[in-house]
């Protein structure tokens, strides 16, 4: 998969497109549930450097928690077709594990 290549050789996980949306607002709005856990994972191993729990759990939370032009997060674009479940509940559980309050 392109993402093990890219995210070891330092991909901006957070970059935008025109529309402000994330490679994980992309992966959520199609269903790539395995790309998302990916983006996600990279997003927290790429903050471990720190070796600090609050700027991984933080990297998580910000990448998560990043709003398009129409202020949608990746989780919003998930759960906007039921056929992204899988996907939705992903993110949800990592923003629960973050200490995200309100996720909507």
């Amino acid at each position: 998969c392109f993402t093990d290549f890219l995210i070891p050789a330092g991909a901006l996980l957070q970059s935008r497109d025109e529309h402000l949306q994330t490679p994980l607002h992309l992966a959520a709005c199609d269903g790539f549930e395995d790309i998302a856990e990916l983006l996600i994972v990279g997003a927290t191993a790429a903050a471990a450097g720190a070796d600090d729990a609050t700027t991984t759990s933080a990297a998580a939370t910000i990448i998560v928690m990043l709003q398009d032009d129409e202020g949608r997060t990746p989780l919003h674009r998930a759960s906007g077709d039921d056929k992204h479940g899988a996907t939705a509940a992903l993110l949800l559980s990592v923003s629960i594990m973050s200490g995200v309050g309100s996720v909507f």
